[in-house]
């Protein structure tokens, strides 16, 4: 059983008057993160942790948005055969900004990836990630993803040849928030 509970307080440098912060925005913030659930092992091959709980985030700034919530996370280890791993995650939380317009971002993640030993010395992989970020400010949320294929061949003990596609996306109604990307990489990897 996991039982967890954070409180914290943050508190920026700059005050809202200084010069050097570009806008009047108080930061500073109380948050609070209780949780529980449990870890399990299902078998040697399916085990993780699930949890549930309910997070608050309260900014000294009344023009910036409180938050609250169902707060969760997740982590599923199965080995589906000896050569075969599947990986499945999911967490909501408050993450914080770096940015002097908003205060954070409620953020609601899910993920995936698996790894498959196609031969002794070749490793096939692959990613998928969505992400729903709402910004605790005056901007609109917006949604993200990548996917990811991937291959890892081992020449020696010290020695592998790596190459990946990345594709990623983020759509948002704000024009300069959105992107998409194409990624590809092949790289020589040395290991001491």
């Amino acid at each position: 059983m996991i039982v967890r509970g954070v409180a914290d307080k943050t508190n920026y440098t700059l005050s809202p008057n200084d010069p050097l912060q570009p806008t009047a925005l108080n930061r500073d913030s109380k948050g609070l993160r209780v949780e529980g659930g449990f870890r399990f092992d299902i078998t040697s091959l399916l085990y993780g942790e699930v949890r549930a709980g309910y997070f608050q985030r309260n900014y000294a700034d009344p023009t910036l948005e409180d938050t609250s919530g169902l707060s969760f996370g997740a982590d599923l280890l199965w080995n589906v055969t000896p050569l075969t791993t599947l990986k499945v995650g999911a967490d909501r939380r408050v993450d914080e900004a770096a940015s002097t317009t908003i205060a954070g971002n409620r953020t609601t993640q899910f993920d995936a990836s698996v790894d498959h030993e196609l031969l002794r010395n070749l490793i096939l992989s692959g990613d998928f990630m969505y992400r729903r970020i709402a910004p605790l400010g005056p901007l609109r949320a917006s949604d993200e993803f990548y996917a990811r294929a991937g291959a890892r061949i081992l020449l020696n003990r010290q020695l592998s040849i790596r190459a990946s596609y990345r594709y990623a996306k983020r759509n948002s109604n704000v024009a300069a928030r959105a992107f998409s990307e194409n990624r590809a990489m092949l790289a020589a990897v040395l290991t001491f």
